[in-house]
């Protein structure tokens, strides 16, 4: 958990996807046959652009002087990088005050109360860039996962409409890599699909994790992932710089305005390691076409191509000692359409007994300044149909924070690791919304105590 880093991020909706209070929906079915179409279509750009790049290296091969024998083994070699994996995590979280309908207020991916569920069933397909000095390089990543994660893992036009149930399925991540070794000494990369969005401390795939629900900075503060070009200089041993273009958040092959989103930031790693200071933004228009004209904030009408929505993130991670790892992480987001914003901390503390045991803490302070972000989400296509502006069936259940809040939580947590494959992480967390304000169990209770576990196995 905390590695801020782009290409180790497998890693955020409702901010992406528009306002809490504006909320109704409309399940949509669409047919197995379309849902083919859309998977044809993400994969196309990372694909085929791996292909093209694959060819392009063994074009280089070929123009050399190189034996027959000596390709076989560069072959065979780049082959080798081709890695399989595989995950499955299920888990069940339980809380105090048995809401009527199970729904856990703040919650997405542990969001149902004493219910068990498979959160991912995940494959993934990747070569990683190895980049040498002087020397071309390329790679590609394809991660699909089932469960019931993959509600809030579709972009716009990804199979959205596939399922309207608890269990579904996404395709979180599909690029391609190219590492050009030009400009500075560590080169330059590019990376063209749809991939994990660099934001938060915390990431979507669940190893990345050390716990198993997630704060309130990453379901409600960041996107989750991104469709488009980013570009990262390597610009010395301790500075990388990225800037990109992407559809927006959490769009994929539909976009729902017609303008396009700037991300970019930075990672700086200092004293070999320890510390790791990263800083990222993105800015675009990312309210639905639906919303125009809609009314915002201090009477201010909604235009969904000219008011832009800026997220902001930094992340702070110190490695105290072999053992001991601090992590700081820090949003701020607005959006100029329905003039909200909100803003957090979440400060994490994890320390390792040794190879089997290691003990976590995460204490956070988020801020819905006009109860625009923090949403719970009752019927499982809700917020499909909110990040599509789809307004007409939403399930009155479906409610926000009521207003600007400010919500504390802690969490306290054990991973168990009894071999490579298995982690194990139980924890206990308590929710309050601090100026008392009645947001858990049915909207009656100012405050949530739960308790959780998942299993994750990997092969």
């Amino acid at each position: 958990m905390g590695d801020p880093r782009i290409d180790d991020h497998p890693a955020a909706m409702f901010p992406r996807t528009g306002p809490s209070r504006f909320l109704m929906t409309k399940i949509l079915g669409s047919s197995l046959q379309k849902s083919f179409h859309q998977l044809r279509g993400v994969l196309a750009l990372a694909l085929a652009a791996a292909a093209t790049l694959a060819c392009a290296q063994t074009g280089f091969a070929g123009d050399s002087t190189d034996s027959k024998d000596t390709k076989a083994v560069i072959e065979k070699k780049a082959e080798s990088r081709v890695k399989f994996s595989y995950l499955l995590d299920a888990g069940i979280t339980a809380g105090t005050g048995a809401p009527k309908d199970n729904q856990l207020f703040g919650r997405l991916f542990d969001d149902r109360n004493g219910e068990p569920l498979v959160n991912q069933a995940t494959f993934t397909v990747e070569r990683a860039l190895v980049p040498e000095p002087g020397k071309l390089d390329y790679g590609f990543k394809l991660q699909i996962t089932g469960g019931t994660d993959a509600r809030f893992l579709n972009p716009i036009g990804e199979f959205d409409r596939l399922s309207n149930g608890r269990y579904t399925f996404a395709v979180v991540e599909a690029y391609s890599n190219l590492h050009l070794p030009y400009l500075t000494a560590g080169g330059l990369d590019f990376r063209l699909g749809q991939f994990a969005s660099p934001m938060s401390a915390e990431t979507i795939y669940p190893p990345g994790n050390f716990f198993y629900s997630h704060s309130y900075l990453f379901n409600f503060g960041v996107p989750f992932q991104h469709v488009g070009a980013l570009a990262t200089l390597h610009a010395t041993k301790s500075l990388d710089l990225y800037a990109g273009v992407v559809r927006g958040t959490n769009v994929g092959l539909d976009d729902n305005n017609d303008v396009l989103s700037f991300l970019g930031g930075f990672m700086l790693t200092l004293l070999d390691g320890k510390v790791v200071l990263a800083g990222n933004t993105s800015i675009g228009a990312e309210n639905d076409a639906a919303f125009q004209g809609a009314i915002g904030n201090n009477g201010h009408r909604v235009d969904t191509n000219g008011d832009l929505r800026y997220y902001n993130n930094v992340n702070l991670t110190y490695k105290a000692t072999d053992k001991l790892t601090f992590i700081t992480d820090l949003v701020f987001t607005r959006d100029d359409g329905f003039q909200a914003e909100c803003y957090g901390v979440a400060q994490y503390a994890t320390f390792t007994l040794n190879k089997y045991v290691s003990l976590g803490i995460r204490g956070e302070v988020f801020r819905d300044e006009d109860g625009f972000f923090v949403t719970q989400f009752a019927a499982n296509d809700d917020v499909v149909d909110l990040q599509r502006g789809d307004l007409s069936n939403i399930d009155p259940r479906t409610v926000g924070a009521g207003g600007g809040t400010t919500i504390g939580a802690v969490t306290v947590g054990v991973n168990l690791k009894p071999n490579d494959h298995v982690l194990i992480r139980p924890e206990l967390r308590y929710d309050k919304a601090l100026e008392g304000r009645l947001s858990y169990t049915d909207s009656t209770q100012s405050h949530q105590f739960t308790g959780g576990i998942d299993v994750i196995v990997t092969f």
